[in-house]
């Protein structure tokens, strides 16, 4: 979203603090683990901002190609790419719109970008369509019904001039988006988002996953051989 232009430069700032790497870190194996067998080939990162996972899967030996809509974001993550010397092709496009052929990914994937797309069944079916058959799709989101949904609820009703903008959802609206296809879903980040830094361990994610929601959640979906890419399929 062009939102994220002015936001671009300071963007990744959080990522460098105790909690913020930590919520990476945790989130990252959550979407990583559900790729499965999927440890190599071409894979779509959907809403790639400044190429934070985007980075990680071409370091793990991924083909990557990652789209956003904001220009500037995706500046960043050129010349991160760059002084890692890694290869990956950022497009600037729309995500309700993807402009890649018809089963083209062996995996896409989106990663905290859900919150800021307006039509989730209709970007869904997106990445669907440019998934090869038996490709999974995998969407990982923060958790509206949590500590850290209601920590960005309370950022939004104050006018923050990003999660104004975001549209979170819970664990139920996430499952009914094409459920036919829906394979494994799963929570993290149980650590709050005002955690002490004695408590951002693994060790509290652990404990505290016995009695909270997870502050981020991922979903994944197989495309299966008969998927309808034509016209938007089941909600």
């Amino acid at each position: 979203m062009a939102i994220f232009d002015f936001k671009a430069e300071s963007y990744d700032d959080w990522y460098n603090t105790a909690i913020g790497k930590f919520a990476d870190d945790v989130e990252t194996s959550c979407a990583v683990s559900m790729l499965g067998n999927v440890t190599s080939g071409s894979i779509l990162d959907v809403g790639c901002g400044t190429g934070n996972f985007s980075i990680k899967l071409a370091q793990m030996g991924f083909d990557v190609t990652g789209i956003d809509l904001s220009e500037k974001m995706l500046d960043k993550a050129k010349k991160k790419t760059k002084n890692l010397r890694l290869n990956i092709k950022f497009i600037k496009g729309d995500t309700h719109s993807l402009s890649f052929e018809d089963n083209a990914f062996d995996a896409v994937v989106s990663m905290a970008a859900f919150e800021f797309i307006e039509d989730a069944s209709r970007v869904l079916h997106e990445m669907f369509r440019v998934a090869k058959p038996g490709a999974p799709v995998i969407v990982g989101t923060i958790n509206r019904d949590s500590d850290w949904g209601a920590f960005y609820l309370e950022k939004a009703a104050k006018g923050h001039v990003i999660f104004k903008h975001a549209l979170f959802k819970g664990p139920d609206e996430l499952k009914k988006l094409f459920p036919q296809y829906l394979t494994d879903f799963r929570q993290c980040l149980f650590v709050p988002p005002d955690a002490r830094q004695e408590d951002i361990s693994l060790g509290c994610e652990q404990s505290l996953s016995q009695a909270k929601k997870g502050g981020f959640m991922c979903a994944k979906w197989i495309k299966s051989n008969n998927y309808e890419v034509q016209g938007k399929v089941g909600e």
